[in-house]
């Protein structure tokens, strides 16, 4: 049985966290630990961008894990298992007291065939040794903790879903009074499989068929400029603009200013997008793609009228649901108060909570 100081500690090991040259990029890992932090917890996190990027910003981050690790007998908890993992992994192999718990992310799990043999065999490697040494694996939803179940032996792992970090409704709040001006908002990495080039081939239909419908895209990536190439013409009239990636702040005042936002997301290794729940909770009515994860999360009532199959069919539901106004209010306030249950950060925070005290009162920290 572990201690109460012991239980109540925790370490975060984790490749993405937000920086002043990237203020939002993991941001669900700076979340899940300050909500943690909230109910009790002392943490301590090592990332990254604390130490810089590339080759070396790896090595220094690897070392200081693997050096702070080593005679640490409390949880360590990483983020993005195939990046994240290997200074834990070798700091278990000297240090048995170790409560390894694990959270996978989209592609950490199941790399992109673009990643190339190599590096998707290097991911595979380190995921299976992370996985033969963890005490519990943790995912962002149902659907893909049985993707992960379905492709790696994780048999004997006690495991739980938790929506990384979940949505801080201090800054994801619906506002009534706000005008919402923008019809269609996408905002993400704009790489292939998470649906950039899908929305711009959406938005372009829906800007063909409504005269005065406008556009805003919101994030950086290799496919923007395709994006851009795309909708050219619309930008130059002003109907389409890209803006860079934004401060969650920021995000969730063009939320408040959307109709609908768009997620045609493809990704084999999509394992929840919590874009689009944010988007949701700031009043933006969220169409998604149907990739075998996405539209599971979606409330079952809601399931069909707000995912569809292919981009043709996601423009009609688009141009449905601007055409619609009561339509769209009438489905914003059913996602809204489905969604509030099960991924407002308040409510996530307090079920990892109990979680994380019972898998270490009842294991002991064993593995």
């Amino acid at each position: 049985m572990a201690s109460s100081e012991k239980l109540k500690k925790i370490t975060y090991v984790a490749n993405l966290f937000p920086s002043k040259e990237n203020p939002s990029f993991g941001t669900f890992v700076k979340n899940s630990r300050d909500d943690l932090a909230k109910r009790g917890w002392q943490t301590e996190t090592i990332a990254l961008p604390e130490y810089g990027s590339g080759l070396k910003g790896y090595a220094l981050f690897y070392a200081s894990a693997f050096k702070k690790l080593l005679n640490q007998e409390h949880p360590v908890y990483v983020h993005y298992v195939s990046h994240s993992a290997p200074p834990v992994v070798l700091a278990k192999l000297f240090n048995w007291k170790l409560p390894i718990i694990l959270h996978y992310h989209g592609s950490d799990g199941f790399p992109e065939s673009s990643e190339g043999t190599v590096r998707r065999a290097l991911k595979r490697l380190v995921c299976n040794s992370a996985n033969l040494l963890a005490t519990v694996v943790i995912a962002p939803s149902n659907g893909f903790l049985a993707r992960l179940r379905s492709s790696y032996s994780l048999k004997s792992k006690r495991s739980f879903v938790s929506p990384s970090g979940g949505v801080d409704t201090s800054v994801f709040h619906d506002t009534a009074s706000e005008l919402r001006s923008i019809d269609l908002v996408f905002a993400g990495r704009m790489i292939p499989g998470k649906g950039g080039m899908e929305a711009a081939q959406v938005s372009l239909q829906v800007l063909r068929a409504l005269e005065d419908s406008t556009a805003l895209f919101v994030g950086t990536g290799p496919e923007r400029e395709q994006m851009q190439v795309l909708l050219a013409e619309h930008i130059a009239s002003g109907r389409v603009r890209f803006l860079p990636a934004l401060p969650q702040a920021e995000l969730a005042g063009i939320y408040r200013a959307a109709r609908v936002f768009l997620f045609p997301s493809t990704r084999k290794g999509e394992s929840l997008g919590l874009t689009w729940v944010e988007a949701a909770m700031c009043g933006a009515l969220p169409l998604v793609l149907r990739n075998g994860i996405t539209e599971n999360l979606l409330p079952p009532a809601m399931n069909q009228q707000l995912s569809a199959q292919g981009v043709k069919m996601l423009a009609e539901r688009s141009l449905h649901f601007l055409a619609d106004g009561p339509a769209r209010d009438h489905a914003v306030a059913s996602v809204q108060s489905a969604l509030a249950i099960d991924y407002s950060a308040d409510e996530v925070s307090s079920k990892l909570d109990a979680f994380l005290t019972d898998a270490f009162q009842t294991t002991g920290a064993r593995n």
